[in-house]
């Protein structure tokens, strides 16, 4: 089964979409620049350098470095993953998808799971049957924001709208434990 998933706000942000605990106290902060960092206990822990954060709730969380790759630091303030990737989803359970060209890499940890082929190759029709099934949070929303991001009288390539689609579901930990839930 293929997904598309939604599309990425591009502003700086911090993306937390629960009341997570957080892990050992490590909490964002932006800086007045704008800027993303880290601090533990109140004290500055990871000095801002970061477009987009999510919170740790685990050992690991994910970034966005300012040339806007994605990858992994770890609750020491080390690289788990550089940042070299186009998107790597929130840590759900120690799992995260790698958005790679037009395929999602599934890991645990650092072990490969399972690699979706064409994840943006399903038609939106199709797609939208499946958000109104799903119990997903706030499917309303995803479903405003596809009708306004397709217009239906237009039948080419859709392949930059489906993958834009796919960015904002892969911005939030509940979209990310969704498309998991349905491709494990």
């Amino acid at each position: 089964m293929s997904f598309i998933l939604l599309f990425l706000n591009s502003s700086a942000q911090v993306y937390s979409d629960s009341v997570e605990q957080t892990f050992k106290n490590i909490v964002s902060y932006q800086d007045e620049e704008g800027v993303f960092g880290f601090k533990k206990n109140g004290k500055e822990f990871i000095e801002p350098i970061f477009k987009m954060v999510f919170p740790f709730t685990s050992k690991i969380t994910t970034v966005v470095d300012s040339t806007g790759k994605y990858g992994i630091l770890n609750h020491r303030g080390r690289w788990y993953l550089k940042p070299e990737y186009e998107l790597i989803s929130p840590i759900v359970n120690s799992r995260y998808i790698i958005l790679s060209g037009d395929e999602f890499k599934i890991y645990q940890k650092r072990k490969l799971l399972k690699t979706v082929s064409n994840p943006f190759d399903t038609d939106y029709m199709v797609f939208r049957d499946m958000v109104e099934k799903s119990d997903m949070l706030d499917k309303a929303l995803v479903l405003r924001v596809m009708e306004m991001t397709f217009d239906s009288r237009h039948h080419h390539d859709l392949t930059d709208t489906k993958k834009m689609y796919s960015k904002t579901i892969l911005s939030t930990s509940w979209g990310t434990k969704w498309i998991l839930d349905q491709l494990l």
